[in-house]
């Protein structure tokens, strides 16, 4: 029942004529027969019906330059340059034990190599020198220092003393060493 902000009138309007539930022989033409109205409000419906997909038709067209103007006036390129580290997201597929939440999705650090277009990049791999044409919208700017995935995968050695387990007392008599 809401206006359109384009069009000025709501849905039920715009397909029906007016604000409610109609039968479908009203929205669409039926087949030709003779039919002749009686009176003003019927003639006048059957006109306003006729004429609502040209007028919304109209009324899009013209708000269309300026909705387009606004948007390209707020739009920004790409936050990338030539020999930039990025993040690309590369999700790699589900294995059967593990989860995909805990799955790696972004890769290693790669360097823009050339714009093939604004938005389409090609990156290379600092470690294979893999090259690879990616869309910007899968590239996250890196930041920080770059560190090896050995570094990053490696399990720092614990500081804890570990203490050596005991045989439960009800197990004393059972050799379990097998």
């Amino acid at each position: 029942m809401t206006p359109h902000s384009v069009t000025g009138i709501s849905p039920n309007m715009a397909m029906m004529g007016r604000e409610v539930l109609l039968p479908a022989s009203l929205i669409v033409q039926p087949p030709e027969e003779p039919v002749v109205v009686t009176t003003s409000f019927a003639a006048k419906f059957r006109q306003n019906m006729r004429n609502a997909p040209a007028s919304i038709r109209s009324a899009t067209s013209r708000a269309a330059k300026p909705q387009k103007n606004y948007f390209d006036k707020h739009v920004k390129g790409p936050p990338f340059a030539l020999n930039q580290l990025v993040w690309p997201y590369w999700p790699r597929p589900l294995l059967r034990t593990r989860s995909r939440k805990l799955t790696r999705s972004w890769t290693r650090p790669w360097r823009i190599v050339e714009f093939n277009t604004t938005i389409v990049v090609v990156v290379q791999n600092l470690k294979t020198h893999k090259k690879q044409t990616v869309h910007v919208n899968r590239l996250v700017s890196c930041r920080g220092r770059l560190h090896d995935e050995a570094e990053e995968t490696a399990v720092p050695p614990s500081t804890r003393p570990r203490r050596n387990p005991r045989r439960p007392a009800r197990l004393q008599d059972y050799d379990l060493s097998n």
